[in-house]
């Protein structure tokens, strides 16, 4: 367990090498990472002040994460991606963070100063309870495919015209439940959609579509129609 207790992160970067808030190496299950929240000291929790290497990313999982939990955590990162998981990652519970991830000449060549990114498949995780900002491309970004992950309970804006909320690449049996999503591009982007289930989510986009297909999904349960649908 890495329990912060209120203290803080600061880390800077350079052109020589990646540097990260939090680093975590080899296939792990059954981390804990919490109360890095600043309480104690400056109000900042993970904290990136400035960077020059393209991966500076606040918390890092190198390779597969499983069972494992990242809980009350304040991360502001400048120039790269908040949090990013790069193996398959399964079981996990990420809740009641706070994270800003600003894209401020974003040097992020990987997952363009995205809010949390699964870069590999992700299965049966939990994001609740969670408001995340983005003025990066996504604030919530599924790399590869993503099955039966829930979304809960989070307060999600995309801080620019360019920035897309909750971007899913291949997605069957994720469940959206009461999640408020605001953001200057799309707010839900499916480019594969199987079994997916919405419900109770506030989601605006005042610029584009709040929810885009780019396939026609297959079965998609939204509650309020009263039916299943194939639309």
């Amino acid at each position: 367990m890495l329990d912060g207790n209120g203290k803080t992160i600061n880390y800077d970067t350079d052109e020589t090498a990646d540097k990260y808030g939090i680093h975590l190496v080899g296939d792990l299950s059954n981390i804990t990472i919490e109360n890095f929240n600043g309480e104690e000291e400056y109000g900042k929790g993970i904290w990136l002040m400035s960077g020059g290497s393209s991966k500076a990313y606040g918390i890092y999982a190198e390779n597969s994460l499983t069972n494992s939990n990242i809980i009350n955590n304040l991360l502001e990162i400048h120039f790269a991606s908040g949090i990013v998981i790069k193996g398959a990652s399964s079981g996990n519970v990420i809740s009641n963070n706070n994270l800003v991830a600003r894209d401020l000449g974003c040097r992020d060549e990987d997952y363009s100063c995205s809010g949390i990114v699964f870069a590999d498949l992700a299965q049966n995780n939990e994001i609740t309870a969670n408001t995340i900002v983005s003025s990066g491309s996504n604030v919530i970004y599924f790399v590869l495919a993503s099955s039966m992950n829930t979304l809960s309970n989070n307060n999600i804006r995309g801080a620019t015209i360019q920035t897309i909320g909750i971007r899913f690449t291949s997605s069957s049996l994720d469940v959206l439940l009461n999640n408020i999503v605001n953001s200057g591009y799309y707010g839900l982007y499916f480019d594969s959609s199987s079994s997916d289930s919405l419900t109770g989510n506030s989601i605006t986009s005042p610029n584009y579509c709040a929810i885009h297909f780019n396939s026609e999904p297959a079965e998609l349960y939204i509650p309020a129609l009263r039916q299943k649908s194939t639309l």
